[in-house]
């Protein structure tokens, strides 16, 4: 076997890093991008040719988008999403931004011409903002009791990890963010 050969015919995966955000009410950060028409998390793709781990590539996104320099909290989901006739497959780290206050909103900056505006948004509201994968991404990832990993197909838990258990319950109460 020619291993380099191998290696250089696997489908190659994007990897993107996104930070969840809410206000006080429970509502999500979602960011209008100047380059797509759907809303998003704040968040981007991840530099893995410099070794860019996913938490620094989603402290940089916030810095680079919206001027907030602090640390991402802890990992709550992983999303593999299949690839599509016009994108390549997705490996998408979704990680706690907490619970943003007035003052923290009124530290947002758009550093860069990628943001155009930022709103908060209630969850049963989002899927009609953006694609329904992230919509899918973000209701599942906030609806995961916890504690531990959430691990997601195309934004819907994985039914074949049992160490998660059940997340299909709609009265499944939503994860608080820290």
């Amino acid at each position: 076997m020619n291993l380099p050969a191998w290696y250089a015919a696997l489908p190659v995966a994007v990897s993107a890093a996104g930070v969840l955000f809410t206000d006080e009410d429970g509502r999500v950060l979602l960011v209008r991008t100047t380059y797509k028409n759907d809303w998003d998390i704040p968040g981007g793709v991840i530099e893995v040719g410099g070794g860019e781990t996913p938490a620094a590539a989603a402290r940089r996104e916030l810095r680079e988008e919206l001027g907030l320099d602090r640390p991402v909290g802890e990992l709550l989901s992983i999303d593999v999403r299949p690839a599509r006739p016009d994108r390549r497959p997705l490996l998408h780290f979704i990680f706690d931004g907490g619970v943003l206050t007035t003052a923290d909103v009124a530290e947002i900056r758009f550093v860069d011409e990628e943001i155009a505006e930022v709103r908060f948004v209630a969850l049963d509201e989002i899927a009609g903002l953006t694609e329904a994968a992230l919509a899918r991404r973000i209701r599942s990832t906030l609806r995961h009791p916890g504690p531990g990993l959430l691990f997601l197909s195309d934004g819907e838990p994985t039914r074949d990890d049992r160490a998660h258990g059940p997340h299909d319950r709609p009265d499944r109460p939503e994860r608080p963010l820290r």
